[in-house]
């Protein structure tokens, strides 16, 4: 097995050294390329030693991690984010499919994140990773705009305003598309679905679903109450969930 090149971004020297620790004693396969404390050196560093995997801080003088990808549009590396807090930007990750880790790191988490890395680095995925990443995080309502999807081929790249609604199934989930007839299986429960998803026209109304609210055609009051959506489809509203999705859709 090829060494993991990693290279660590981080302003903070303490962080950095935590990270070398880490890295060197608790993780094999590792090499670590080099160090960056900012923008600029963290640009140079990536060219000179082209590593598989950056750890990437946020916040840093002169600017921050995501003006580091700004200069690498056709980006080889993989891609785990490390943030001492950012509640966006932790929402943003998760969204996107990106790693990230929070300070102070854990070691568990951090052998978690270079694993699922090093499976990732042999696949073409990163350009289209960070592309989502970006266009989430720039949009001015801060609000993310499309989904990266695990399924079992990879990742599924979801505009929001495609989906109807997302349905539980045991460990995975469904999703249902305008416009087309099949669902979509995706590798992840519903409920991390709710947790990273904040969207503005996304909303859970049953422990079995989310849905889009741009695409409910009718709510029936009988029964508990009745959602019916553009597609036909009738998805049942729960007690504790009704009093939000009729002031959500009233405000439509």
């Amino acid at each position: 097995m090829n060494k993991l090149k990693v290279l660590i971004i981080d302003d903070e020297t303490r962080a950095r050294e935590i990270l070398v620790t880490y890295l060197n004693q608790k993780i094999r396969n590792v090499e670590i390329v080099g160090e960056a404390a900012n923008v600029k050196d963290a640009v140079i560093g990536i060219n000179t030693h082209q590593p598989d995997l950056i750890l990437l801080d946020i916040e840093m003088p002169g600017g921050n991690g995501f003006d580091v990808l700004s200069y690498f549009p056709q980006a080889n590396f993989q891609v785990v984010f490390v943030t001492a807090y950012n509640e966006f930007a932790v929402q943003a990750f998760k969204v996107s499919a990106v790693d990230y880790l929070t300070k102070p790191i854990i070691i568990k988490e951090l052998i978690q994140a270079i694993e699922k890395a090093r499976e990732k680095v042999d696949q073409n995925q990163y350009n289209q990773l960070l592309e989502n990443l970006n266009l989430n995080l720039n949009q001015e309502n801060k609000v993310a705009q499309k989904l990266a999807l695990p399924d079992q081929f990879g990742y599924r790249f979801i505009k929001i305003s495609n989906i109807s609604y997302f349905e539980a199934d045991g460990s995975y989930s469904s999703l249902k598309l305008k416009g087309k007839e099949d669902k979509v299986i995706i590798s992840k429960k519903l409920i991390d679905i709710e947790n990273s998803l904040e969207h503005p026209q996304m909303l859970r109304v049953h422990r079995s679903f989310v849905i889009n609210l741009d695409f409910v055609k009718q709510y029936l009051k009988q029964d508990g109450g009745t959602i019916i959506m553009n597609c036909g489809r009738e998805i049942p509203v729960s007690r504790s969930r009704k009093n939000e999705f009729l002031e959500r859709i009233q405000k439509l």
